[in-house]
């Protein structure tokens, strides 16, 4: 049985998210309802005025591998953290500029995420070939994408952090040829507006 003062420590990524080692998942498992992320206090087991602490909603492990000396879990956190001078995620809005986030448009105002890529130049986004295609594999068209730069938290875009772009055109490595695995698997988007 674990003590109720069993720790364990994490690594804030995102207000959401936090990522740790395979003991947190085990301590999750032992006692999910009563589990919580601390984070901000100055030492172990006290609380200032600084400390936040939230329950967790969801764990997942990186590899069911148990031999796996690499495994980490990453728990998403019912709540959100504060970010104050104690409490900082490994990345923070506007960063990464080049990071960009590639989706479907559904309609002229719905779009889904599919992809990540990255800005190489003012205006061309190195992406996937695969990110470019239906799901049947299909290609879509210029404009059934569009990207957003400097994206940095999917679930609260903050519009002065990042930028978002139609796709003026794709060139894929082989114009009509289908990918296979990983070869031919990559595409340029011409921005429409400079990035």
């Amino acid at each position: 049985m674990y003590p109720k003062s069993e720790s364990f420590a994490v690594t804030v990524l995102t207000d959401r998210f936090v990522v740790t080692t395979l003991q947190g998942y085990v301590l999750y498992e032992f006692d999910r309802d009563n589990i919580r992320v601390r984070v901000g206090q100055p030492a172990v087991g006290i609380s200032d005025e600084f400390t936040q602490e939230l329950p967790i909603e969801q764990a997942y492990l990186s590899s069911e591998d148990r031999e796996d000396p690499r495994r980490a879990v990453l728990f998403k956190l019912d709540g959100r953290l504060q970010f104050t001078k104690h409490v900082q995620p490994i990345s923070y809005p506007g960063q990464f500029p080049w990071h960009v986030a590639v989706y479907h448009r559904i309609t002229r105002n719905q779009a889904n995420f599919v992809c990540g890529g990255s800005l190489i130049s003012r205006s061309f986004v190195l992406t996937a070939d695969h990110c470019t295609r239906t799901a049947t594999g299909a290609e879509l068209e210029s404009d059934g994408l569009l990207v957003q730069l400097g994206l940095h938290d999917m679930e609260s875009t903050n519009w002065a952090t990042f930028q978002q772009s139609a796709v003026e055109d794709i060139f894929r490595v082989l114009e009509g040829a289908r990918w296979a695995g990983m070869r031919n698997d990559i595409a340029l988007l011409e921005l429409s507006s400079t990035g």
